[in-house]
C-alpha cells in the first residue's frame, strides 16, 4: 500500500535528488529557495570533480550542504536534462491579476480558483477510510489510449460564481528544445519457458535485461545509444534520427542475464519502430483549444516521462511514478511494527496544462509506502507473530501465531547462503510441519538421492527430516529445529533460520494498526480556518455547516425509522453480557434523541466468533416466524474474516440488515465521546432501515427542474492475482431531488479490468428500479464513474457509455416508448492523483483550501472539461490538530448530453457531497461514486467470506471464471445495506 504524504506544502524528499542521465546534460534548480539541498548518490558524469561545488551558471538559488542525518522534506530538488528544464514560476511574469509571492513558495503555479463556500469531508468518528491502491488514475507510460467513437465533452465556459481566491498548486513549468523522440515497441520473452508470453515479466527484471541489451548491442545501433525504457513495452531514442530498425523488419537480439546462482537466463529481446514524437507537434496542440481530445498526442508526454525518470528507475525502488530510496538513512524511515517498515520518496509526473496558453508542467509530491524488513527471516517471523523466537525453543508455532505468520509470508522472496552460491526463492506458504517432522508426511517426504547414484537409478530414496539433511549436507546444526518451515517451488522445505528477507518488497497489505501509524507519521499538520456556508434541512429545525462540518445535537433526522423488531448479539471476547444490555439501553435512548424509534430488543444473547453462520443460524432459528428487520453484532476490532463472514449470512443467506458495533466503544466510559458514537450509528441505522436522514434546504435547481437518476459506478481489483476476479459496482439512486436511496448492482468480470463488462445490464436493473420507485421514468441520467484512467477515456466512451444508450433504448422498447431517450451525462472522478492546492495566510504559511473551493483552469488541462473540487475539510486526530493536506477530487466531464454550464456541474457535485448518510461532514467525492467503492468491496467480501480463508497459491489465469457471486437476497435490495 502507498500514500502520500499531504504535507504542508507537498516537497519532494532529498530522495528526488539524482541526476536523470549520465549521458545527458542537465541543470538544478531548487523547488523552495528557503531549503538547503543535499546531491547524495553517484556522481553524474557530467559535474566537476568536486559536486559540492556546482556550476553557478545554470543553479543561481540553491545553497549545498554536504551533513547528512537530514529529515524527509527538509531538503527537495529537481534534476532536468537538455530534453526538458524546469525554471522556477514567476508570478508577476504570467498574468496581471498574479501578484508576486513569498520565496518560499516562488516556484509553485499560481492558479485562480472559486470558492463557492458551500459544503464538503468525511466521517465524523473515524473520518474516510484509506483510499485502495488496486489501480493508478493515471495513465501508465506506454499505454495508448483508445480513440473514442462518440464525441468527448468540450469545456463550455469557465465557473463564475463565488469568491475569487489565489491559489497554489505543486505544478512547476517546464521547458522544452525543439527535438524528437523516436519510439520503440519492445518485446522481451524468455527463451527457457513454455509459457513464454502467459505473464509479463516484472518491470525491474526487464530493466535489468534492456540495460544488458543496451550494453551489449546499443553502441552498434545509431540513435540507440541515447535511448530509455520504461520497463515495460515501451524505448525511446532521444533527439536525432532512430536506428534502422522498422516495424516491417523488427530485429531481435539474444541476451544472456547473469544469476547470483552462476547460470545465465536467455532472453530474446525485439524492438520494432513505432513512431517519431515531435515536440513541436505537442506545443502546437497544447496552444490548440479548439482541437479534439482524442487527437492530443499524450503519448508524446508519455515519452518525455519516460526520459525525466532513466536514471531514477535505475537508482531507486520504482512503484508507478513514485522513486523510493531504500538506501536512505534510518532516521528516514519509520517502522510500521511486524516487520513493516515506511520509506520516504517522492512522484514525478509531467501533464498538460492551461497556464500560459497551454503548457507542460511537472507534478512533484512526496510519497510514502511499507515495505519488508530487510534482514533474517526468522526476525522478521518474530515481529510478525509478536514474540522473540529463541535458539533452542522445543515449542512450535501457537495455531494463531501460525495462521498470522502464513499470512505474512506468501510471496515473500528470500536468498538462501548456506550453499556454495546464494540462490533465490519465493515462499509459497508456511509449511505445518517442523524441520524434525517434516518426513513423517508421506506424501511430501523430504527425499534424497544416495550421492553417487545415476539419475535413472532405481534405488530407493534415502528419506530424512529436514534437520537431518542440512546437518549432513551442509554441516548446518539448525538452531530452531521445532519450527515450521517455509514451503517452495516443487513443494520443497526451506528452514526459516536459513533464509534472508530480500530488501525492497512493497507490502500492500497492511492491517488496520499499521494503516493508521502510516497515516499519522506521513501526514502534517497545516492551520485552521472557520466558515459559514449552506444549510440541510432536518424534521425539526435546519443546521449551518461550519468548516463543511455539523452535529446532531437537538437534531431529527428529516425522516425517522421505526423498528420494532431487532436482536443483539455478542461476539466480543471482551465485552460482557451486563455491558452488552447496558449498551442496549444507551442505544435506544440515543436513536430516540435523533427520531429513530427502536422497540425493546426480542433478544440479547452471545455467540461463537469463531463460527459465524453456525452461531447466528440456530439463534435467528429460535425467535420464531416473525422476521427481525435488523440484527445488532457486537464484535472485536480487528477480526476481518469475522466481519466479512457476519455480512455474507445476513445479507446472502438470510436478507437481513446487520449493524456492527466495537466492543471498544460498547465499553466507553467517556459518556460524551458514547453519545457521539451512538449517533453516528444512528445515523447508518436510520438509512439502513428505510429512513432518510437530512435533505438540501434549497436543491440545485438543475436536480429539481427534471427527474435525474444520479447513478455511480466503480470497480475493485483483486492485486496481482490471475484466479480472482475484479469486482464491478454500480448504484442508482431511487428518489429525488435529494436522493437518500442507491440500490446496488454487482458483477464480476475479468481480473484487473477496468471498462465494466456489466454496464448495459446494470443500467437497465437501476432504470427499472427508478420506475417502480417514483411511478415515472427519469428525464435525465447522471452518472459518477470512480477511477479511469486518461488513457482509458475513450474505451470508456466506447464501451460504458454506448451499454447505457443501449440499456435505455431496452428500457423504452419494453415500456412501449421506443421514443424514450433521456439526456445523459457521464463523469469521471480521479482521486488517486498527486495534485495537491494550497492557500496562503496573512504570515504566508499554505494551508488547505476551504471546502467548496473548484479551479477550472491554469492548471487544468488544456483540452479536456475538468475541473478540480475541494468540497471537504481535513479530518481531526485524536489530539484535536488537523491531520494532513486535502487531495481535491479531480472531475472529467467526459460526456454531456444535457448541456451542464461549469458552474452547474460544480455546484451539483459539492452540493451532493454533503448527504453522504453516513456522517455530518461532506465528504471529498459525490456519494454515488463513494457508495459504489463500498459496494464494490462489499462484493469481494462475499466472495472471500464464500471461499473461505485463503490458501495456497493463485490457481491459472483463467480460472476466475469458476468463481461464484453470491447475490444479495431481493429483501434488501433497496436498503442501503451496505453502509
Amino acid at each position: 500500500m502507498e500514500t502520500r504524504d499531504c504535507c504542508a506544502p507537498s516537497i519532494p524528499s532529498r530522495d528526488a535528488v539524482t541526476s536523470l542521465s549520465s549521458e545527458l546534460d542537465f541543470t538544478a534548480t531548487a523547488i523552495a529557495p528557503s531549503y538547503k539541498v543535499l546531491v547524495d548518490g553517484p556522481t553524474p558524469s557530467v559535474y566537476p570533480p568536486v559536486i559540492h561545488q556546482p556550476r553557478r551558471d545554470v543553479i543561481d538559488n540553491m545553497e549545498y550542504a554536504t551533513r547528512d542525518g537530514v529529515s524527509d522534506g527538509q531538503f527537495a530538488a529537481v534534476l532536468y536534462t537538455k530534453v526538458g528544464a524546469i525554471r522556477p514560476f514567476s508570478a508577476s511574469s504570467d498574468s496581471d491579476r498574479c501578484s508576486t509571492l513569498s520565496s518560499r513558495c516562488c516556484t509553485y503555479i499560481e492558479v485562480s480558483g472559486f470558492c463557492h463556500v458551500k459544503m464538503a469531508s468525511a466521517e465524523a468518528s473515524a473520518g474516510e477510510p484509506p483510499e485502495k491502491k488496486h489501480r493508478a488514475d493515471v495513465q501508465a507510460p506506454g499505454e495508448r489510449p483508445e480513440a473514442p467513437s462518440l464525441e468527448l465533452a468540450r469545456r463550455k465556459g469557465f465557473g463564475g460564481k463565488g469568491s475569487g481566491i489565489r491559489l497554489l498548486a505543486n505544478l512547476y513549468k517546464v521547458h522544452l528544445s525543439n527535438i524528437s523522440l523516436v519510439e520503440y515497441e519492445v518485446t522481451i520473452v524468455p527463451k527457457d519457458e513454455t509459457a513464454k508470453a502467459e505473464r509479463d515479466l516484472p518491470r525491474a527484471l526487464n530493466r535489468a535485461i534492456f540495460d544488458k541489451w543496451r550494453e551489449l548491442y546499443a553502441q552498434d545501433l545509431p540513435g540507440l545509444q541515447m535511448c530509455t525504457y520504461d520497463g515495460g513495452k515501451a524505448a525511446y531514442a532521444v533527439g536525432g534520427q532512430g536506428a534502422d530498425v522498422s516495424a516491417r523488419d523488427a530485429r531481435t537480439w539474444l541476451v544472456d542475464l547473469p544469476r547470483e546462482s552462476g547460470k545465465a537466463r536467455a532472453f530474446d529481446v525485439t524492438l520494432a519502430q513505432k513512431t517519431e514524437l515531435k515536440i513541436e507537434e505537442l506545443m502546437a496542440a497544447l496552444q490548440n483549444r479548439t482541437g479534439r481530445a482524442a487527437d492530443f498526442p499524450q503519448h508524446t508526454i508519455q515519452g518525455l516521462d519516460v526520459v525525466m525518470q532513466e536514471s531514477l528507475a535505475h537508482s531507486r525502488s520504482v512503484i508507478g511514478r513514485s522513486f523510493f530510496n531504500l538506501a536512505c538513512p534510518p532516521q528516514a524511515r519509520r517502522s510500521l511494527g511486524e516487520g513493516l517498515v515506511m520509506y520516504p520518496g517522492h512522484y514525478q509526473s509531467l501533464r498538460a496544462i492551461q497556464a500560459d496558453g497551454g503548457r507542460l508542467a511537472l507534478n512533484l509530491d512526496v510519497a510514502h509506502a511499507a515495505f519488508l524488513e530487510e534482514g533474517p527471516l526468522i526476525e522478521y517471523v518474530s515481529k510478525v507473530v509478536g514474540r522473540k523466537l529463541n535458539p533452542g525453543d522445543q515449542e512450535r508455532l501457537t495455531p494463531t501465531e501460525f495462521d498470522r505468520a502464513n499470512k505474512a509470508l506468501k510471496r515473500v522472496k528470500v536468498t538462501t547462503d548456506h550453499m556454495r552460491a546464494k540462490r533465490g526463492y519465493l515462499v509459497l506458504r508456511l509449511g505445518e510441519e517442523s524441520a524434525e517432522d517434516f518426513r513423517r508426511v508421506r506424501n511430501t517426504s523430504f527425499a534424497i538421492k544416495p550421492r553417487g547414484e545415476p539419475s535413472e537409478t532405481d534405488a530407493a530414496p534415502v528419506t530424512k527430516s529436514v534437520a537431518q539433511y542440512f546437518q549432513e549436507t551442509y554441516n548446518v546444526t539448525l538452531q530452531y529445529p521445532r519450527l515450521q518451515c517455509a514451503v517452495v517451488r516443487n513443494n520443497g522445505r526451506l528452514p526459516l533460520e536459513v533464509c534472508h528477507v530480500v530488501p525492497g518488497q512493497l507490502c500492500t497489505r497492511l492491517n488496520e494498526r499499521q494503516t493508521g501509524g502510516m497515516i499519522r507519521q506521513a501526514n502534517r499538520k497545516p492551520s485552521e480556518r472557520v466558515n459559514d456556508t449552506d444549510k440541510l434541512k432536518y424534521e425539526n429545525l435546519t443546521v449551518t455547516s461550519k468548516d463543511g462540518a455539523w452535529n446532531l445535537r437537538n437534531t431529527r433526522f428529516l425522516k425517522g425509522a421505526s423498528v420494532t423488531s431487532w436482536a443483539l448479539i455478542n461476539l466480543s471476547k471482551e465485552v460482557s453480557q451486563q455491558e452488552a444490555r447496558r449498551f442496549v439501553g444507551d442505544l435506544i435512548g440515543g436513536c430516540k434523541a435523533v427520531g429513530v424509534m427502536l422497540d425493546d430488543p426480542v433478544s440479547v444473547d452471545r455467540g461463537n466468533p469463531n463460527d459465524v453462520s453456525g452461531t447466528l443460524g440456530p439463534w435467528l432459528a429460535r425467535m420464531g416466524r416473525a422476521p427481525l428487520q435488523m440484527v445488532v453484532v457486537i464484535l472485536d476490532p480487528g477480526v476481518k474474516p469475522v466481519y466479512g463472514e457476519l455480512k455474507t449470512y445476513c445479507e446472502v443467506a438470510r436478507g437481513l440488515i446487520s449493524q456492527c458495533c466495537c466492543s471498544q466503544k460498547v465499553r466507553e466510559r467517556d459518556q460524551r465521546k458514547k453519545l457521539q458514537y451512538i449517533a453516528n450509528l444512528a445515523l447508518k441505522i436510520n438509512v439502513k432501515t428505510g429512513g432518510q436522514n437530512a435533505a438540501f434546504l434549497r436543491p440545485h435547481p438543475r436536480l429539481k427542474e427534471k427527474r435525474t437518476l444520479i447513478a455511480g459506478a466503480d470497480v475493485s481489483h483483486p492485486g496481482a492475482r490471475d484466479d480472482v476476479p475484479s469486482v464491478a459496482a454500480v448504484v442508482g439512486s431511487l428518489d429525488g431531488p435529494t436522493p437518500s436511496v442507491y440500490r446496488p448492482v454487482i458483477s464480476i468480470q475479468e481480473p484487473r479490468r477496468e471498462i465494466i463488462d456489466n454496464m448495459e445490464s446494470a443500467t437497465k436493473d437501476l432504470l427499472d428500479s427508478f420506475y417502480k420507485s417514483i411511478k415515472a421514468p427519469p428525464d435525465r441520467v447522471l452518472m459518477f464513474r470512480d477511477g479511469v484512467s486518461e488513457g482509458q477515456f475513450g474505451a470508456v466512451l466506447n464501451t460504458e457509455v454506448e451499454a447505457m444508450k443501449r440499456a435505455i433504448r431496452t428500457f423504452g422498447a419494453e415500456h412501449q416508448h421506443p421514443e424514450y431517450d433521456p439526456r445523459m451525462a457521464f463523469i469521471i472522478i480521479q482521486k488517486k492523483h498527486h495534485m495537491r492546492i494550497f492557500s496562503l495566510d496573512a504570515a504566508g504559511r499554505p494551508n488547505n483550501p476551504e471546502p467548496g473551493t473548484v479551479v477550472d483552469r491554469d492548471i487544468c488541462s488544456p483540452y479536456m472539461n475538468d475541473f478540480f473540487l475541494n468540497s471537504h475539510k481535513g479530518l481531526l486526530a485524536s489530539n484535536g490538530s488537523r491531520t494532513g493536506t486535502n487531495r481535491p477530487a479531480h472531475y472529467f466531464v467526459l460526456y454531456d448530453e444535457i448541456g451542464y454550464s461549469a458552474d452547474d456541474i460544480q455546484e451539483m457535485a459539492n452540493d451532493l457531497c454533503y448527504v453522504y448518510a453516513k456522517c455530518t461532514r461532506s465528504i471529498s467525492v459525490v456519494p454515488p461514486a463513494y457508495y459504489a467503492d463500498k459496494v464494490a468491496t462489499r462484493g469481494r467480501m462475499y466472495i472471500e467470506a464464500a471461499a473461505g480463508s485463503e490458501s495456497g497459491s493463485s490457481g491459472g489465469r483463467d480460472t476466475w471464471r469458476d468463481v461464484k457471486l453470491p447475490e444479495v437476497q431481493d429483501v434488501i435490495r433497496n436498503r442501503m445495506f451496505y453502509c
